[in-house]
């Protein structure tokens, strides 16, 4: 093997003249575009006549501290990746290159375990779904907390960059579309995502009364932005959605119990201002939608999230007072939101031809709220069916918005209707752009419903598309939720069963999926000198 670090340029004439590289490194301040400074790296195979044994090449970035974070203190801290815990960089990179064979295995039975589960909802899905694992894994750093020689292994946080379009610290819009993949590979990750939200909003920079957007405008800098927004009821409604979707799925009602308050004070916020909405008070979709009632509803369900982490916790009276209003508010949005044929309008008040992916629907499934009646899912669906001929690329957001779709919502769609075959041609729509050979952007969110169809560059790489994961993560069985009582010194418990989703995802290959995750290599330990392996 031959390296060099030089120009672009350089290296690459240097290759084409000698066919090796001269093991040299060119030091000094360069510019990124020019002179385009690379690490070149050439491997020599000989005279190959036959298959020879495979190169193995990893390719990645190691750093320590990975991320700067805002504590619920509001003290700044430095936090390293959950691998330090483990060793220092060589060893991590040597058990890394020297565990390809077993990573490879591992990745061959996540992708048997997820095909298996994905088939029955459509062939299509189970590519949909080995894509997005790896993608939204990818825009993910699994973080601990303390100093060398004394890390706290109890303290693990998981940051994500907004890949694509500005890099903000755990989006939460963010984060709502990417929650099914995480609930469905370990549900672990879920709260170690929502917990770094969770305390910077607890802090004393953070005073406002509804949910921040990120914690931080360019990853990774999670130093916080305590600037007000108008997505109050957006954010507000994902987070208090997600920290119940996750002590559903694993039963760990610690984040309820810890920041119960907070919670709380988001319900409280989105009892008074989800219905009506406030003038001016906008989803993460672009573009201005006053009075949606797609967002309406998110609003809702969350409130009947509340409810539901409200009778975990034993709190009776807050459990009775988030139910009714939930139920008042759903009444009232049933009575505004529908047209004369029964499908849901775009926004209150608008004339009988708006319409809009009520892609929020998708977390009274998720969560059994049980605030839409069947008969809207079912008239809903007979709706999006009568569209899926006018719209040959995919659908649009809403009526109004048909330059550009967007495959999480899309797929959050899908798993509101109540017909298999409309539930296939929304996958299918998926399916289509990201498998074109006419763009070469990488699987994005957003995608363009002119021409031929094709992704958009501004949400490549994004992790938002975990959301392919949603009729998964329907599937995952709901357990019972135990919650610290955090007025008892002594550490006593509360468990509360809330319902159970029928499925089978876990049942069946969700043991697999849960040890196979991509990037699972963090979580073995490091090879012994030996050549003893634990997983």
């Amino acid at each position: 093997m031959t390296y060099m670090v030089d120009s672009g340029a350089n290296c690459r004439g240097q290759f084409s003249s000698a066919g090796s590289l001269k093991n040299t490194v060119t030091s000094g301040p360069a510019s990124i575009s020019n002179p385009f400074p690379v690490f070149a790296i050439s491997m020599d195979l000989g005279n190959v006549t036959t298959t020879t044994d495979a190169v193995v090449w990893a390719v990645g970035m190691l750093r320590d501290p990975a991320i700067q974070a805002v504590t619920a203190s509001g003290a700044p801290e430095m936090r390293s990746p959950y691998w330090r815990t483990q060793g220092v960089a060589q060893d991590i990179i040597t058990s890394f290159l020297q565990d390809y064979s077993s990573a490879a295995e591992r990745a061959e039975a996540f992708d048997t375990a997820l095909a298996k589960n994905a088939s029955s909802t459509s062939p299509h899905l189970v590519d949909l779904v080995s894509i997005a694992a790896r993608q939204a894994m990818a825009g993910t750093e699994l973080t601990v907390g303390g100093s060398a020689g004394s890390y706290n292994t109890s303290d693990v946080k998981m940051f994500m960059k907004d890949v694509g379009p500005n890099g903000r610290v755990n989006p939460v819009e963010v984060l709502y579309s990417a929650f099914p993949f995480f609930l469905s590979v370990n549900g672990s990750y879920g709260g170690w995502l929502l917990k770094p939200v969770l305390d910077y909003a607890s802090s004393p920079v953070w005073t406002q009364p509804y949910s921040p957007r990120h914690i931080g405008l360019s990853y990774p800098n999670a130093t916080g932005d305590p600037t007000t927004h108008d997505q109050g009821v957006e954010q507000s409604g994902n987070m208090l959605i997600m920290t119940l979707a996750h002590a559903r799925a694993t039963g760990d009602g610690s984040l309820i119990s810890t920041y119960y308050r907070l919670l709380k004070r988001w319900a409280d916020y989105l009892v008074n201002n989800t219905s009506p909405l406030p003038a001016g008070q906008i989803s993460a979709d672009p573009g201005p939608r006053p009075n949606s009632t797609n967002l309406a509803i998110k609003g809702i369900i969350a409130i009947g999230a509340m409810s539901q982490m409200s009778v975990a916790m034993d709190q009776q009276q807050d459990a009775q007072h988030y139910s009714s209003k939930a139920q008042a508010h759903a009444n009232t949005w049933k009575s505004l939101a529908l047209s004369s044929d029964n499908h849901i309008l775009s926004n209150f008040g608008d004339p009988g031809s708006s319409w809009a992916l009520e892609y929020n629907l998708y977390a009274d499934k998720w969560l059994g709220t049980g605030l839409v009646d069947d008969s809207v899912y079912s008239s809903e669906t007979t709706f999006v069916q009568s569209l899926l001929g006018s719209y040959p690329n995919g659908l649009p957001i809403d009526n109004d918005s048909d330059a550009d779709g967007n495959t999480a919502w899309t797929l959050f769609t899908a798993m509101t209707m109540n017909d298999v075959s409309v539930q296939g041609s929304l996958v299918d729509y998926v399916w289509n752009i990201i498998s074109k050979n006419e763009t070469r952007t990488i699987f994005s969110t957003v995608f363009s419903l002119k021409g031929n169809g094709s992704a958009l560059d501004s949400t490549a790489t994004s992790p938002g598309v975990g959301a392919m994961f949603a009729p998964l993560a329907l599937s995952i069985p709901n357990v019972t939720i135990n919650v610290a009582d955090p007025g008892s010194s002594t550490g006593t418990s509360k468990h509360s069963n809330i319902g159970v989703i029928v499925g089978g995802v876990a049942g069946g290959a969700g043991g697999s999926i849960l040890f196979l995750a991509v990037g699972l290599f963090l979580w073995r330990r490091l090879r012994r000198s030996d050549g003893d392996e634990n997983h």
